[in-house]
């Protein structure tokens, strides 16, 4: 499944954002390589940016060692990075700081092309811009929010200027559901939750059948599921295809009495 990984850092992040919690995008300005809390904020590493090449990774570790970039040209001239680098930090919005709109941000990025090496070792020569035409800032209208946050989330894993929820329970119809937070209102009936999938968790059974464990989050908390069997082979590739989900459960107490068992009967992703 390609978003395991992605899955289980957004137990991590809707937590955070439940309580309260805010998250910085990638800066290239921001010399920290790990993520940290600055300013009340959970600032995300440049390396969290999907598909940044290594050598960049480097380049940029060393040059920013050295002390901050005065701008986007001494900054692709001191880390020379790949065209797709380049395009890839646009996208992510760690160049955001460089100019007054991230459309702005992505178009200067692809006019960077990668440098040529001549003579000896190391030796780079050649300019590292295309040669275009002249533009101005008031060229370029403004990213839409939709398009950044989907970008983000996309490069990310999560978007950041739009919440997780808002952007990926947009298109689900999530009329007659229930809260999360109400599920234990609700014990020996079937009802309809609806939110972003967080978790998953294969399992076979003792009999060697697939079951699936789906971990839902809405606006007021998290709660796992399960697909038994049956369920799992009506539901469970098209859940794992599509990051929010719309389930029929029944809600029933756990072996223990202690919190709830959530059986999935019917799914839909849209």
């Amino acid at each position: 499944f390609p978003y395991t990984t992605l899955f289980r850092s957004l137990v991590y992040v809707m937590e955070i954002l439940r309580q309260g919690g805010r998250f910085s995008l990638p800066d290239v300005q921001w010399p920290g390589t790990a993520y940290a809390v600055a300013e009340g904020r959970v600032r995300i590493p440049l390396w969290q940016v999907k598909g940044l090449g290594e050598r960049f990774l480097e380049a940029w570790e060393r040059a920013r060692a050295r002390g901050p970039f005065q701008g986007w040209q001494d900054f692709v001239g001191r880390t020379e990075p790949d065209p797709s680098d380049a395009g890839l930090l646009a996208r992510a919005g760690a160049l955001d700081g460089f100019f007054p709109n991230r459309h702005e941000a992505v178009w200067r990025a692809g006019q960077v092309r990668r440098p040529t090496r001549r003579g000896g070792r190391g030796s780079r020569t050649g300019d590292l811009f295309s040669e275009t035409e002249t533009v101005t800032a008031d060229s370029f209208a403004g990213m839409g929010p939709e398009q950044m946050a989907a970008e983000e989330a996309e490069l990310l894993g999560f978007p950041v200027t739009q919440s997780p929820l808002e952007l990926w329970l947009s298109g689900l119809d999530r009329s007659n559901t229930v809260p999360v937070r109400e599920l234990g209102r609700y014990v020996g009936r079937e009802m309809q939750i609806a939110g972003i999938q967080v978790c998953h968790r294969l399992h076979r059974t003792l009999k060697g059948e697939l079951m699936k464990f789906v971990s839902i989050a809405d606006e007021t908390g998290m709660a796992e599921t399960v697909l038994f069997p049956d369920a799992y082979r009506n539901y469970g590739w098209e859940l794992s295809r599509h990051r929010a989900a719309r389930l029929r459960v029944l809600v029933e107490w756990d072996d223990t009495r202690s919190g709830l068992s959530l059986t999935v009967t019917e799914a839909r992703v849209n």
